[in-house]
């Protein structure tokens, strides 16, 4: 069961002011019968993938940011794209981080809600 917020622009008549209000929706939603078997079908499509061990994390790797604006997630997702690109120097949107890496084995489908957002990879020389 999931929840979902509903958002409305309202605008008053005598100043032509727009106010944006929140309202919870009425509360619950029950996923959509079709939707959800398309869902549990691809999930088991992608289970070899998503499943496979990639390391072992011997302690949580976080998003919480130092005094400098850094994290270890953020720097170890920093690492990989300058190992992958063949670069010096790589940087990651800390607001990009969606999610931590908890201690002891990492499957591939842990490490992709970390940073679930599609980004490309530059180089320069």
């Amino acid at each position: 069961m999931g929840f979902f917020a509903h958002e409305a622009v309202d605008i008053d008549p005598a100043t032509g002011i727009a106010y944006l209000t929140e309202d919870d929706g009425g509360g619950a939603v029950l996923p959509d019968p079709a939707v959800a078997r398309l869902v549990a079908d691809y999930k088991a499509r992608i289970s070899p993938i998503s499943e496979r061990v990639v390391g072992t994390a011997s302690e949580d790797i976080t998003r919480t940011q130092n005094t400098d604006g850094e994290s270890e997630l953020g720097d170890l997702i920093a690492d990989a794209q300058r190992d992958f690109a063949g670069t010096d120097l790589a940087f990651m949107n800390s607001g990009g981080i969606r999610a931590d890496i908890a201690s002891g084995p990492v499957t591939y489908g842990d490490l992709s809600p970390c940073s679930p957002s599609i980004t490309r990879s530059s180089g320069w020389s």
